[in-house]
């Protein structure tokens, strides 16, 4: 039998309310470890980001056994973890080179939010001149 997240997800929207929908639709990214989205990792409580971090993170031993200390022991979530600084990590006891490991994937995951941002307002500017063109065509038909 292939599991199907989008059934799933639909037929607990009917029976749930739509938060409830959205944590459970959270978690079955996190377990097909599908790569979410900056604005998705926000969303994740302390629990969902330790699944994601862990699993994302599996080859990463350095991180990996400070997740805990972040998600469990702070009750770090999505949000959080994002604006976390290397004060805010060396005050809870976490190695510099763990922190400098964090520190990487932070960034990484706020550079994958700018470049999404970046191709959005691409989209915006092409369509714009898409539209600035037809309008220069059609003034040039008239003449």
């Amino acid at each position: 039998m292939i599991f199907k997240p989008e059934s799933k997800i639909k037929e607990l929207k009917k029976s749930r309310k739509d938060i409830d929908a959205e944590n459970i639709k959270h978690d079955i990214d996190i377990y097909e470890f599908k790569k979410l989205k900056p604005n998705e990792i926000k969303k994740l409580n302390s629990e969902q980001l330790n699944e994601y971090l862990r699993r994302k993170l599996k080859d990463t031993k350095n991180i990996n056994k400070h997740v805990n200390t972040i998600t469990v022991n702070q009750e770090v979530g999505g949000s959080n973890f994002l604006d976390l600084t290397r004060d805010d990590l060396l005050s809870i006891k976490i190695p510099l080179r763990p922190i400098k490991d964090i520190e990487k994937v932070i960034n990484k995951i706020k550079r994958e939010q700018s470049d999404t941002s970046d191709i959005s307002n691409l989209k915006s500017s092409i369509e714009y001149i898409k539209d600035k063109l037809k309008d220069i065509y059609e003034l040039i038909a008239r003449y």
